[in-house]
């Protein structure tokens, strides 16, 4: 932030790559959840800076709706005016979408900060009403009286993307709906069984379904003849019921007959569907199309009534005087009461399953038929067009491309207003005299007028002349007030890619980047507006990560107290190690979150930090311009540049395919592996004993600086505050973040050394056991105390060991190496096809370099040294 790297980046690079900021809700503080989806946001956005391009990222908060409603009016016991909600709403709003700014900056995510997107911004409500106003003109918008999923502590109606399903424990009876008329004599005293867990819905129950091609059995019990599936008769069995089978029927020849109602003196017609099942229940459907989406259907389909005997706060009216002004789940006893009083009630018991609950308060939701505004997805082949352009969309992982292509074929229309305060307004009509409720594009223009110079308040403090000229088109009146409701908050939040990416941006965006659970809602209904309005998707590719659980699975909320605050795991630990832990984990699926997970990550992240230091602890006296040509490298320097020439090209590939694990995999063990195991280990001798100046030394100095550049660059999307430090204290220029990504150089890559390389180092780490077992059995102190004796069964083995014989002593950082030539002259550990034994070694130790030797005490000037320590210092 202090040298703003933002703005740097974003005039640094040439083709655009945008990645569209889906907006989280202002209405607390950050959570785990949070960290995860920002976190790969910026990697994500930062390694494409590395790689050459603009990447301007502009985050945004969702900042109406219900979330932030019912956090400003949960302890307010008398609801005030609307006018004042909304001031609080909108002070709730503000608060939070600094406090998550300030989170977000401290997790170290680059953006635009100072000019996000806030969807109470004035202009961004005038963009989604542009949206509203473009559906509404090419006709897909409609009112109408239809069941909806309704929350009756948030008064409102809710759409499938607000709807989260919880296990839920519900009355299980079964019901008697006697035959009324029929022209088949055998069934005249008979009777439909029906199977229900809402006994709340059969106030409203107008029909029975069948399934065309199910075959029913009449049967004879004690308590009657019975209408049933025949597949299904194992439910008289677990009711105690013995029956002797009468008849069978198929379904098609049971409809237009009529049932008598349970409990009301009215009919029931029996009718057809193809949603009827047999695998639970009885076969037979009771239908109330003001509580059912499928009922409804059905219903229009042979022109039942709809009966919606339930008001707003779910309590029952007066339509039904028995249970009138008792919310519904509460008078499902007293039902079944009045089921038993009448002799309709045949078995009652209980049953847990899932059931729709709203995703705010958390409370079971009613199906309730009110009239509400809705998207027609099937309008202008919006669906099927929805559904081709999935193929196009690059999806990441792919198996999300046939999840979303099931959500949008299975999904009803969308249900966008909602009966409370704070949101953009439906600019509708009401007229006072016949009650009517209407859209007119020209008022909706003017709105979106009103909204672009003073906001969505002016709708509803009446400014603007909204309606001054217009009559009702039902009955010609001018007695017009404006509507109240307002729009779903996820038609605004899916109306960003007008409102930003395509005044602030460009469209499509390249990458859109959410949970699993946006399938239903972000990408799904962002993918509708943008089809209908535009023909074309907002995005070409689309990222989905799982959800953050704690260590037992389970979803983490205050309830539970299992929540993790990402603000404190980066007050006590840092940044960087949270970045590192979502960066090493597989996103693609839930993931399980705890203490033992950061303590471990700990662990990994001091092991990449102490390689950082062991190279810039090497490097105090070394500058570019002393680099060695690679042809005068050594053997070890020029095969550890050639892995790191591979490890690029893999590195870079996991990054472009989003692999974020693999890319902390691939780093981290080239890290702990290849350089802190192998190659730092068997430096030391060279870096620390020899001339400062001399070119064994340089050669592998040469190398770590390479490594530091290039390691610090392919770490920094992952870690990016200690790269900084990293390339900050190496003294090196500009930020690492403004650096180009690094390109593998194939003219460096030797295969035939790396194999070479990569037997000797597995040889090696046979060699370190018996040198354990020596250093146990205190045979030796440390391993440069140690002679090995090795032979190889292997013809290769044994001339590569011949050839590089002279190195040996410093890959297996012992003092002596002696290749055996007969297996008969060694006697030490079998491990596989080599022998090794291990002995003191010969000569004494060297003060200075602690190799023992023959040539230690030759040179009377310097006694305790070595023959190679003798000729470095007596050089300087």
């Amino acid at each position: 932030k202090e040298e703003d790297i933002y703005h740097k980046l974003i005039t640094k690079g040439k083709k655009d790559y945008i990645l569209h900021d889906g907006p989280p809700y202002a209405n607390g503080e950050l959570h785990i959840g949070h960290a995860l989806n920002k976190i790969l946001k910026d990697i994500t956005v930062r390694y494409r800076a590395l790689s050459g391009c603009r990447t301007p990222f502009i985050p945004g908060w969702d900042c109406h709706g219900m979330p932030i409603e019912h956090k400003v009016t949960e302890n307010i016991k008398e609801l005030p005016p609307r006018m004042d909600v909304r001031r609080l709403c909108k002070k709730y709003a503000e608060k939070y979408v600094n406090i998550q700014r300030e989170q977000f900056i401290r997790l170290g995510v680059l953006g635009d900060w100072e000019n996000p997107y806030l969807t109470y911004d004035k202009k961004y409500e005038a963009d989604v009403l542009r949206v509203f106003k473009s559906l509404l003109d090419d006709g897909y918008i409609y009112r109408e009286r239809r069941p909806i999923h309704w929350c009756i502590k948030c008064r409102t109606a809710l759409a499938e993307a607000e709807i989260e399903y919880k296990e839920h424990t519900s009355p299980s009876i079964y019901v008697r709906f006697p035959v009324n008329s029929s022209d088949d004599k055998l069934l005249q005293d008979a009777s439909f069984l029906v199977w229900t867990t809402t006994p709340w819905t059969l106030p409203a129950n107008v029909a029975l379904a069948l399934g065309r091609d199910i075959d029913y059995s009449l049967v004879d019990t004690e308590k009657g003849k019975f209408i049933l599936a025949t597949t299904r008769l194992s439910v008289l069995d677990e009711m105690g019921l013995s029956y002797k089978k009468l008849a069978n029927i198929y379904g098609n020849k049971l409809e237009g007959i009529l049932a008598h109602h349970p409990f009301f003196d009215r009919e029931s017609l029996v009718i057809l569907a193809d949603f009827v099942s047999t695998e639970e229940g009885t076969g037979v459907v009771h239908i109330a199309p003001g509580h059912g989406y499928e009922d409804y259907l059905v219903g229009k389909e042979y022109g039942l009534p709809i009966l919606s005997p339930v008001d707003d706060e779910g309590k029952f009216t007066e339509e039904v005087d028995e249970v009138a002004g008792k919310v519904v789940f509460s008078a499902n006893d007293e039902l079944i009461a009045l089921l038993e009083k009448n002799r309709n009630l045949i078995d009652s018991g209980l049953v847990t399953h899932s059931y729709p609950h709203c995703w705010r308060c958390g409370n079971p939701l009613v199906f309730r038929a009110t009239p509400q505004w809705f998207v027609k997805v099937d309008h202008n082949d919006l669906r099927a067009r929805c559904v081709s352009a999935v193929d196009k969309i690059e999806w990441i992982p792919g198996w999300s491309r046939e999840r979303m292509r099931d959500t949008l074929v299975s999904r009803p229309d969308w249900c966008i207003s909602r009966q409370r305060n704070w949101g953009v307004p439906i600019p509708a009509l009401h007229c006072e005299e016949c009650g009517n409720v209407f859209l007119d594009s020209n008022i909706v223009e003017k709105a979106i007028q009103l909204l672009d110079n003073e906001g969505s308040d002016a709708w509803f403090e009446g400014k603007g002349d909204i309606n001054d000229e217009k009559i009702c088109p039902e009955c010609g009146s001018r007695k017009l007030r404006r509507g109240e409701d307002i729009l779903d908050v996820w038609f605004e939040s899916s109306s960003s890619f007008v409102a930003v990416v395509e005044k602030r941006l460009a469209l499509p965006a390249d990458l859109y980047l959410e949970a699993v659970d946006q399938h239903r809602g972000w990408f799904q209904l962002s993918l509708i507006l943008s089809m209908a309005t535009k023909e074309e998707p907002s995005f070409t590719s689309c990222l989905t990560h799982g959800l953050v659980l704690d260590i037992q699975k389970k979803k983490m909320s205050k309830k539970l107290g299992n929540v993790m605050s990402p603000q404190v795991i980066v007050k006590q630990f840092g940044a960087d190690i949270l970045r590192l832990y979502f960066a090493s984990v597989d996103y693609t699926r839930d993931i399980e979150f705890g203490e033992e997970s950061i303590e471990a990550t700990t662990l990994s992240y001091r092991k990449i930090r102490n390689t950082f230091r062991y190279i810039l602890g090497n490097l105090f006296d070394f500058d570019k311009s002393q680099s060695v040509t690679y042809e005068k490298l050594l053997s070890t320097d020029r095969y550890v540049l050639s892995t790191l020439q591979q490890l690029i090209e893999r590195v870079k590939k996991a990054y472009d395919e989003f692999d974020f694990h693999r890319v902390y995999s691939l780093l981290f063990n080239y890290c702990n592996i290849t350089l802190s195991r192998f190659y730092f280990d068997i430096l030391k001798d060279r870096l620390y004993t020899y001339g400062a100046s001399s070119p064994e030394r340089r050669s592998a100095q040469t190398v770590l600086y390479e490594l530091l550049r290039t390691l610090s660059v392919m770490f920094a999307p992952i870690i990016p505050f200690t790269t900084e430090e990293v390339w900050r204290k190496a003294g090196l220029s500009g930020s690492v973040h403004l650096q180009d990504f690094p390109i593998g150089n194939k003219n460096l890559i030797n295969k035939a050394l790396i194999g070479k390389w990569e037997k000797l180092t597995a040889i090696r780490e046979k060699v370190l056991l018996p040198l354990e077992v020596a250093r146990r059995d205190e045979l030796i102190g440390n391993s440069l105390e140690a002679k090995v004796r090795i032979f190889a069964r292997d013809a290769d083995e044994i001339k590569l060991l011949r050839n590089m014989e002279d190195i040996l002593p410093s890959v297996f950082i012992v003092s002596q190496v002696e290749v055996v030539s007969k297996e008969s002259d060694i006697s030490g550990m079998e491990i596989g096809e080599l022998l090794i034994e291990v002995k003191r070694a010969e000569g004494d130790k060297c003060a200075r370099c602690w190799i023992h030797s023959d040539t230690v005490g030759e040179n009377s000037a310097h006694p305790t040294l070595c023959s190679k320590c003798v000729e470095i210092v007596t050089s300087k």
